[in-house]
Order: structure tokens, then sequence, then C-alpha cells
């Protein structure tokens, strides 16, 4: 069951990364001061770009945080269509985070069984054998109401393992599992423009068993949205 639920409603992308750079700075307050370090997988996608660039140029306590992803194309890390390269061009490169706390999904076993279950193993050596309660798990959301790499009507939305191997269309793509998402802290699906209007009414509006709406954190759930993005919700003063 989800412990608190927000919605949280910018006038535009640019005032969501300032609302987003500010948790971010919050909760890492917290999570340093309680654990002495600040966890969060990261997503991929053209979505979070300008967010990380911004991340990139706050004041943060990059020595404290430990980064991890949702999800990941098989491709080298170096492949245009990397989320790890696109985050390491957009914000590691850039700011002091010890590579030793850099933990990307591996991509190179020529199996990516082999190479998601390479990353449980990762998780629970990092996590000390409990589920990765990540501080924050950012999320975004495909057009068809997919996120990380679970997508609708397949596999990898039933496992029950901390990783699994999702599957666009016959492409194979390396994910966290609908349970290890569950047991991060925080989980903040990031959405905007107008392109994203109609499935944002569908997933906070109607009960479509989409991949996104699967997601019930142990902790609390945020949706950051832009107007745009929530233009089609029936809330009052949008």
């Amino acid at each position: 069951m989800v412990r608190s639920f927000h919605l949280d409603i910018r006038p535009d992308a640019q005032t969501q990364i300032v609302r987003g750079i500010e948790l971010f700075q919050q909760w890492s307050k917290i999570a340093i001061a309680d654990r002495g370090f600040f966890s969060v997988a990261l997503s991929g996608g053209n979505t979070p770009k300008a967010f990380y660039s911004a991340l990139a140029e706050a004041e943060m306590p990059w020595d404290k945080f430990y980064i991890f992803w949702g999800d990941e194309r098989y491709v080298p890390h170096d492949h245009p269509d990397s989320n790890f390269r696109m985050t390491r061009e957009t914000l590691l490169d850039r700011v002091p985070i010890p590579s030793d706390r850099v933990f990307p999904f591996p991509t190179s076993a020529g199996d990516p069984a082999i190479d998601a279950a390479a990353y449980a193993d990762t998780l629970k050596q990092v996590f000390n054998g409990e589920w990765p309660d990540f501080d924050c798990n950012l999320l975004g959301v495909g057009g068809d109401g997919h996120t990380a790499s679970l997508f609708p009507g397949t596999d990898a939305l039933k496992a029950n393992g901390w990783t699994t191997v999702g599957d666009k269309s016959g492409e194979p793509r390396l994910t966290l599992t609908v349970p290890a998402i569950e047991h991060s802290r925080r989980v903040m699906f990031w959405v905007n423009g107008a392109g994203k209007a109609s499935i944002i009414k569908t997933l906070l509006t109607e009960s479509a068993g989409l991949p996104a709406q699967q997601i019930r954190p142990e902790g609390e759930l945020i949706w950051m949205l832009d107007v745009a993005a929530a233009a089609e919700l029936p809330l009052v003063g949008i």
C-alpha cells in the first residue's frame, strides 16, 4: 500500500526542474543524516535530460550520492541509445561523484538474463541483501503506460526478483522489477509535455492495469507533472 501520494503540478518544464532540484537537495540532506548516503535510481530516455543538466549545476553533496538505473537498453555503454551514456554526458561527467558509487547495468555478457542477474547481485551487495530502498526512484512514462522497461502484457511485469529482462517489440531491455521499484522510499514519476496528457489522464483517473499503475511503493508516490502533461486531468485551476 502506498504510504503517501503527491500530485505536484508545475507551470512548465523549467519550474518542474527547479522543484526537482529542491527535492533532491531536501531528500539528500535527510538521507545522509540518517544513513550517510543518498541513493537514487535514474531513468533514461529524452525527458530527464534537461533535469540532469540542471542538476549538474546545482549544489549537492555529490560525494555522498549512490547512482543506479531503473532500466537499460541492451547496448554497449558507449552506444547512442544507452541510458548510462546519456546520464554520463548530461550529469556524471560534470559532477564529483566517486566512480565506485556509480552502478550502471552491465551489458557485455552477450546474454541479457546474465547481465540482469549480475545487476541484482550488485544491488544485494550494496544494500546488504535487503531490497533496494532507493531514496528516490525516478521514473518516466511512455505513451503506452510503460515505465522503466516494464511494458504492457509482457512477462517482466510478473517477475518477482530484483531485476529481469524486459521486452520492447522483441528488443531486450534490462529493468528493475515491480517489487524492486516498490521497495523504494520514494517513487517519482517525471512527465512533461502535451504529448503525455492523454496517458496521464488514463493513469491517474482510470483502472487500466497499465504498468505504471502497478507501481505502489511502500514509501511516497509522487507524480511530478507540468501543466501541459496535466491538461486533461479533471482538476480545478490547471
